[in-house]
């Protein structure tokens, strides 16, 4: 049984999974792209999926390139390819900085 505070996170996590999966379904990338981000966005945490939200919201353009790098980042995993993944991490590293400045 959940205490009211419990209660309370446990409605604020699902209202903010249903808004993270409308501004998904709502973005200008293909319907297989948005079954991904949905399909993985119970595994993502609160927090990553706050700032997510935040980011879709006040950049929704941004969506497009989270989606291309998670698409580079699990091709990079499946051919075992390590130059790649941290060239990959290290361009992630760069622009979550720049995003980060432009929401705080």
């Amino acid at each position: 049984m959940l205490d009211k505070i419990g209660h309370r996170t446990m409605i604020n996590s699902m209202a903010k999974l249903d808004e993270f999966k409308i501004l998904v379904n709502s973005a200008p990338i293909a319907e297989g792209d948005k079954v991904i981000w949905i399909k993985n966005a119970d595994g993502l945490g609160d927090f990553f999926l706050e700032q997510l939200v935040t980011v879709f919201i006040e950049m929704p353009d941004q969506i497009v390139w989270l989606t291309d790098n998670l698409k580079k980042k699990t091709a990079a995993l499946t051919s075992g390819d390590k130059q790649e993944w941290q060239k990959i991490v290290e361009e992630e590293k760069e622009v979550f900085g720049r995003l980060a400045a432009k929401i705080n």
